[in-house]
């Protein structure tokens, strides 16, 4: 006969065995719920990814983004929405990796192709450039895209077949500035600086708000001393796009030059000093520093 302890022992330690169980099982759900909501679906983080853009937090979406490509590097609609971003962002080396992968997954998408031709362009790869703006023109032709065709021909060095296309669209349309300019562009790298010129003036007169037209037009009175007249186009800019060339570093760098060389040297320490506001870290911010340095430099010698 066993003793009733022992079954009473037997009995505690299955109860203190059961005990562990339920605590264990409890612990179990406890750490089910610490983790939240259930994981969404691919679907949804897709979903609520791309409301996320359209909410303007492009951090967040970015990563929900990449780590939908790091369990499928397939995804198309991520691989695309990250190669959009990046190229806004002016990231245009990670937008055209995106967006290769992308096409090779959906090649009929016309603006997948337009984008990564401009990508592609930004990142000095003409050749891939010109291949994705003649596949978009095959899928869907469009003026603005066979230009940006013609641009990447430049950018490849056939000007020849640039020049054609270009001159084929001014044809069709004599008004649409932007064929104009490009063409000025083409013939200005070829050197013939009396046709550019002529193009720059009819490209501004179609369209004054095209900036880069009075930027180039003015490097060509520049080149050939007339440094007020060049000033003077530039001083145009600042009232014609009034939101935007006053803050282009680049339309201030080059009015700072045009004035110094004309010999109003305040006006060219003001505008110089505009360029250093808008672009402290730019690309010519050391050569304007040393202006500076050398005007200021030799005002105190004169002044002693």
């Amino acid at each position: 006969m066993v003793p009733a302890r022992g079954l009473f022992g037997y009995g505690l330690i299955s109860m203190k065995l059961h005990k562990t169980l339920l605590f264990v099982a409890i612990l179990s759900c406890c750490c089910i719920s610490c983790t939240g909501k259930p994981k969404k679906t691919l679907e949804e983080r897709l979903s609520w990814a791309k409301e996320l853009v359209n909410r303007g937090d492009k951090e967040e979406a970015y990563r929900i983004y990449q780590e939908i490509l790091s369990e499928r590097p397939d995804r198309a609609e991520a691989l695309y929405a990250l190669g959009r971003m990046s190229f806004f962002d002016k990231q245009y080396g990670d937008a055209a990796l995106r967006l290769s992968r992308y096409v090779e997954l959906r090649p009929g998408d016309l603006h997948a192709w337009r984008l990564l031709g401009r990508a592609q362009l930004e990142t000095g790869d003409c050749q891939g450039a010109l291949k994705s703006f003649h596949k978009a023109n095959k899928i869907e032709p469009e003026r603005s895209y066979v230009e940006f065709e013609a641009r990447a021909l430049m950018a490849c060095g056939r000007d020849e077949e640039a020049r054609k296309i270009l001159e084929e669209l001014m044809g069709e349309d004599p008004d649409d500035h932007r064929a104009v300019y490009f063409l000025a562009n083409l013939y200005l790298k070829r050197g013939d600086r009396e046709r550019a010129k002529g193009l720059y003036k009819e490209a501004i007169r179609l369209h004054p708000p095209v900036v880069e037209a009075y930027v180039n037009l003015a490097s060509i009175l520049f080149s050939e001393g007339k440094y007020r007249e060049a000033a003077s186009l530039l001083e145009r800019t600042l009232r014609v796009v009034p939101l935007s060339a006053p803050y282009d570093p680049q339309v201030r760098y080059n009015l700072g030059l045009c004035y110094l060389e004309a010999g109003e040297t305040a006006k060219a320490v003001g505008n110089f000093r505009e360029y250093l506001s808008l672009a402290p870290q730019g690309e010519d911010s050391a050569r304007v520093r040393e202006i500076l340095e050398g005007i200021e430099s030799q005002s105190t010698g004169e002044a002693r």
